[in-house]
C-alpha cells in the first residue's frame, strides 16, 4: 500500500460547489477517533454552540449572538442588499411566540420596482419604492401587543422628528416630558388629538387646548397674510391669545423704537428707511434689511442675515448663521459668528471679534479690538491701489504709515514709534521648523507655467528713507539678497544661483557683488571678505586652492627628460627612478596642461621628497597650455640620486 503526504497533495483554494463532495480528515479529541468529515457537515456545525465573532477587540457583550467589530474613520456597516428590483431588504427581530406573521419588528427598506399593491407583500399602500420604514407586527390574542415606542431615557432629552434632511432646519417637531414644539409653517390639524399638558410652537407661543380644525387654521392663515389685513387673528382661540399676538405686531412693526425684546422664527425683511432696535432681537429664518439698522440690544441670529444698508450695532452679536453684509458694518461690542461672515462693504469692529467660521471680505476692514479665529480669513482684492495695501497692521501712535512704493504691496506692517519693528515664527516639535519660502511661477495664479532661466524666485530686501522718501523702485539703495532661477525650470530641473546686491558709498544703486552657484562663488571687484577661510573659490581671477581643487597625478616613464600631461591647476608628478641622477648634472621635462591659459600665468613648483641636500627645481618656461620644469642636482660626489623625486606643481592664472 502506497503512502502520501498531506503536503505532496495537490493544492486547492475552493471546496466543490456541492459541499458535501469535499472530505477533510478529522480526528475527535474527545473519542480519540479519525474520522472523514465534509465541507457541508463543519459549515452546518461551525457556529452551532459558539458566538459568531468577525473582527478583533470592541466590547464582548454578555449574550451575545454575533459580535462585528471594525476600525474605521469614517464609519463601519454590516449591509444586506437585496438585488431583486422588486423586492425588500429586512432586519427582523422575532418574539419567542413569533413566527413570519405574528410578533416581530420589521426594519427595511424597498427596492426600485418595488410595488406597494402586489399580493407578495404585507407593507400595503403606505410605502412606496426606494423608502425605508419600521413596523410592529402583533395580534389581537394579546392585550395592549404590537406597540412601537420611541423615545429617548437621559432625562430632558428630546425626541425630535426630521423633515426633507438631517440638519437643524429640518427639525419639524421636539418632543419632551411635558411639551411639544411645532415648527412654524407646519400645518397641524389637532381635532381629533387630546393635548395632555401643552403643545409649544418655535415661536414660543403654546396651546393648552384642543385646537380647532384645519379649515379654521388655513381660514386664520389666509387673514393672517392678506395685503389688506394689519392685525393677525387665529380663529377658535381665546382673546388673550389674539391679544398678545397684536400686541408682538404692533411691537414688530414700530419703526422709530422697540424698548422688549422682538422673537421672529420666520423670515423678516425692514424696507423702512431707518431701523432701531432698542431691545433684543432674535431671528430664526432670513433677516434681510434694505436701511440703516442700528441696535443697542443683543442680536442673536441663528438663520441667513442679509444687511444691504448700513448696520451699527452697540451692543453683542451672536451669528450662527450666515451673515451678508452689503453695506458699513459698524460694531462696539463683541461679535460672535460660528456660521460664514462676508463683508462686501467697510466693516469696522471696535469691539472683540470672534470668528469660528470662515470670514469673507471684499471690502475694508477695521479691527480695534481683539480677534479670535478658528476658521478661514479669506479677503479677495485685485483692485488696491498701487500706492496702497492690501492688508496693513498699524503700531504707530498717530496710526499712519508710509504709503509702499510699489504695486502689488500685500502686507504692510508698521511698528511702534520708537520700538524694533519684529516678527516672531515660532516653531515647536521634533523634526520641525519655521520656513519662510517664496513661490514664483509665469502665467496666472489659477493657470501657471514654468520659471525660465533668469525669473527671481524670490527677493529679500531692505532700503532706507532718504531726505524726502524712500526711493521710486525696488533697487534704490540699500541692499538685496535674491534667488534666481539657472536655467529653464522643468520638474526634473530647477537649477537656482543666490545673488547678492548692495550700494556703493555715494550711489543709489544696488548692484550685484555676489553669485553663489551649484559649484563655485563669483565676487565682483571691491568686494573685501575678512577672516575667513575660502576653498576652490575664485575670488577676482585668483585661485585659492584647498582638498578639493582640481588635482591631476602623472608618472614619468622612459626616462627623467619625457614629457608628461597634467592638466589640473595642482598637480604631483612622480619622476623617472630606474637610473641614478648624476651629481653635478640636470634636467629638463615638458608638462602638458590646460589650465595654463597666458604666457603670463604663474606656475610654481616644489619637491616633494629628497635627501639633503635637496635638488634645485624651477620652471624654465611657460607657454599657453603647458610649461618646462628643470631639475639640477648641484651636490658634491657621492651624491648620486637613485630615488624616486616627486615634484608638485601649481598655476597662479593672471588674466581674465
Amino acid at each position: 500500500m502506497s503512502s502520501v503526504k498531506i503536503s505532496q497533495l495537490p493544492v486547492s483554494s475552493n471546496v466543490n460547489a456541492n459541499p458535501a463532495l469535499s472530505i477533510f480528515p478529522t480526528t475527535d479529541t474527545g473519542t480519540g477517533q479519525t474520522t472523514q468529515l465534509s465541507a457541508e457537515a463543519l459549515g452546518n456545525s461551525l457556529y452551532s454552540n459558539n458566538t459568531l465573532i468577525v473582527g478583533t477587540g470592541g466590547a464582548q457583550l454578555p449574550n451575545t449572538v454575533a459580535q462585528f467589530t471594525g476600525i474605521s474613520g469614517g464609519y463601519t456597516q454590516v449591509n444586506e442588499q437585496n438585488l431583486n428590483t422588486g423586492g425588500t431588504a429586512d432586519y427582523i427581530v422575532t418574539a419567542d411566540i413569533g413566527n413570519d406573521t405574528n410578533y416581530y419588528i420589521d426594519m427595511g427598506i424597498t427596492n426600485s420596482n418595488y410595488s406597494n399593491v402586489s399580493p407578495f407583500n404585507s407593507l400595503g399602500t403606505s410605502i412606496e419604492p426606494l423608502s425605508g420604514y419600521l413596523y410592529v407586527q402583533g395580534n389581537a390574542t394579546y392585550a395592549n401587543s404590537g406597540n412601537l415606542v420611541i423615545g429617548t431615557v437621559n432625562p430632558g432629552a428630546e425626541t425630535r422628528i426630521l423633515s426633507g434632511g438631517v440638519g437643524m432646519d429640518n427639525v419639524i417637531v421636539k418632543i419632551k416630558p411635558g411639551e411639544v414644539k411645532i415648527r412654524a409653517n407646519v400645518v397641524l390639524n389637532v381635532a381629533n388629538v387630546v393635548l395632555v399638558n401643552t403643545v409649544t410652537f418655535y415661536d414660543g407661543t403654546k396651546q393648552t387646548t384642543a385646537g380647532p380644525s384645519n379649515a379654521y387654521t388655513m381660514a386664520a392663515f389666509a387673514q393672517a397674510n392678506s395685503a389688506a389685513a394689519n392685525t393677525i387673528y387665529q380663529t377658535g382661540v381665546n382673546t388673550t391669545q389674539n391679544t398678545q399676538i397684536q400686541l408682538a405686531w404692533n411691537e414688530a412693526n414700530t419703526s422709530l423704537q422697540n424698548t422688549a425684546s422682538i422673537i421672529i422664527p420666520g423670515n423678516v425683511t425692514f424696507n423702512g428707511a431707518n431701523s432701531f432696535f432698542n431691545g433684543n432681537i432674535v431671528t430664526t429664518g432670513t433677516m434681510t434689511t434694505t436701511g440703516n439698522v442700528v441696535t443697542t440690544g443683543l442680536l442673536n441670529a441663528t438663520g441667513n442675515t442679509v444687511f444691504t444698508g448700513p448696520f451699527t450695532v452697540y451692543g453683542n452679536t451672536l451669528n450662527y448663521g450666515p451673515t451678508t453684509n452689503y453695506g458699513n458694518l459698524t460694531t462696539t461690542g463683541t461679535v460672535t459668528t460660528t456660521g460664514n461672515l462676508i463683508a462686501n462693504g467697510p466693516t469696522v469692529f471696535n469691539g472683540n471679534f470672534i470668528n469660528n467660521g470662515t470670514t469673507v471680505n471684499n471690502g475694508q476692514t477695521t479691527l480695534n479690538g481683539n480677534t479670535t479665529t478658528t476658521g478661514s480669513f479669506i479677503m479677495t482684492n485685485s483692485t488696491f491701489a498701487s500706492n496702497s495695501y492690501a492688508i496693513a497692521i498699524i503700531g504707530s501712535s498717530s496710526g499712519q504709515t508710509q504709503a509702499p512704493i510699489a504695486d502689488g504691496t500685500m502686507l504692510q506692517i508698521t511698528g511702534k514709534d520708537g520700538v524694533n519693528s519684529k516678527l516672531i515664527v515660532d516653531a515647536a516639535g521634533t523634526g520641525v521648523y519655521s520656513l519662510f519660502n517664496g513661490r514664483s511661477m509665469r502665467g496666472l495664479a489659477n493657470t501657471p507655467s514654468a520659471l525660465l532661466s533668469g525669473d527671481i524666485l524670490v527677493k529679500f530686501g531692505g532700503n532706507g528713507y532718504g531726505a524726502t522718501g524712500f526711493g521710486s523702485g525696488v533697487n534704490s539703495g540699500g541692499a538685496y539678497m535674491q534667488y534666481v532661477a539657472a536655467e529653464n525650470y522643468t520638474d526634473t530641473q530647477k537649477g537656482t544661483n543666490i545673488l547678492f546686491g548692495t550700494t556703493p558709498v555715494g550711489s543709489n544703486t544696488v548692484a550685484n557683488v555676489l553669485t553663489l552657484t551649484g559649484t563655485t562663488a563669483i565676487f565682483a571687484n571691491n568686494v573685501s571678505i575678512a577672516n575667513n577661510s575660502i576653498a576652490n573659490t575664485k575670488i577676482a581671477n585668483t585661485y585659492v586652492y584647498g582638498s578639493a581643487t582640481a588635482n591631476s597625478g602623472v608618472t614619468q616613464i622612459t626616462s627623467r627628460t619625457t614629457g608628461v600631461t597634467a592638466n589640473g591647476i595642482t598637480g604631483t608628478i612622480i619622476g623617472y627612478s630606474a637610473s641614478a641622477f648624476q651629481h653635478g648634472t640636470g634636467y629638463v621635462f615638458t608638462v602638458n596642461n590646460s589650465s595654463v591659459l597666458h604666457t603670463t600665468d604663474i606656475v610654481f613648483v616644489s619637491v616633494q621628497n629628497s635627501n639633503c641636500p635637496v635638488p634645485q627645481v624651477s620652471v624654465a618656461n611657460t607657454r599657453v597650455g603647458s610649461f618646462d620644469i628643470c631639475v639640477f642636482n648641484g651636490s658634491g660626489a657621492g651624491n648620486d640620486a637613485a630615488y624616486t623625486m616627486n615634484v608638485n606643481f601649481g598655476i597662479i592664472r593672471v588674466g581674465s
